[in-house]
C-alpha cells in the first residue's frame, strides 16, 4: 500500500524498495526475480513474512513463500523481534512511541539450505517468537 502515495513511491524506489504484490503475477515474478538479484549482489533486504501488520505483540502465521528470495539467493538471514510496533499506527496519537527491536543471531545458509519453505518459515517463526515472550515477560 505504501507504493500507492507518490511522495512515499518515489523516495521507496530511491532507497532501492521492491513492492511486491501478494498476487502470482508476472509483475511480482519480476519484482522478485530483480529482488534475488539484489540479494546475490550483497544488498541487504528487510521482508516482513506474516504478509501484513498485526496491531498488537503477538505474531501471525508466516507465508511460507517469503523465504523463498532468501533460499534462491543463498542468503543469511538476521531474524528481527520488533516489540510494541502496533503503537505507531494508533490514531491521534501525539506522544513519542518506544518500539524495540532485537537482532537475533545469523542463520547461515548453510544451516538451513536443506529444509523446504515451511520448515524454515516454522524455524524463524519460532526463534522470533522465544525473543517476543521474552519481551512480554519483563
Amino acid at each position: 500500500p505504501l507504493f500507492r502515495f507518490p511522495i512515499l513511491k518515489n523516495l521507496m524506489y530511491s532507497l532501492g524498495n521492491i513492492p511486491i504484490t501478494k498476487y502470482a503475477d508476472r509483475s511480482a515474478l519480476e519484482s522478485i526475480i530483480k529482488a534475488i538479484k539484489q540479494v546475490k549482489d550483497g544488498q541487504p533486504m528487510g521482508i516482513f513474512p506474516e504478509g501484513k501488520r498485526t496491531y498488537k505483540n503477538e505474531m501471525i502465521d508466516f507465508k511460507p513463500g517469503s523465504f523463498k528470495l532468501a533460499q534462491k539467493a543463498k542468503a543469511d538471514i538476521s531474524p528481527v523481534c520488533l516489540y510494541d510496533m502496533h503503537k505507531l499506527s494508533k490514531k491521534w496519537r501525539i506522544l513519542p512511541t518506544k518500539v524495540y527491536m532485537h537482532i537475533l543471531p545469523l542463520i547461515p545458509y548453510e544451516e538451513y539450505k536443506d529444509l523446504d519453505t515451511a520448515s524454515l518459515s516454522e524455524k524463524i517463526y519460532n526463534i522470533i517468537n522465544e525473543q517476543l515472550t521474552k519481551f512480554k515477560n519483563n
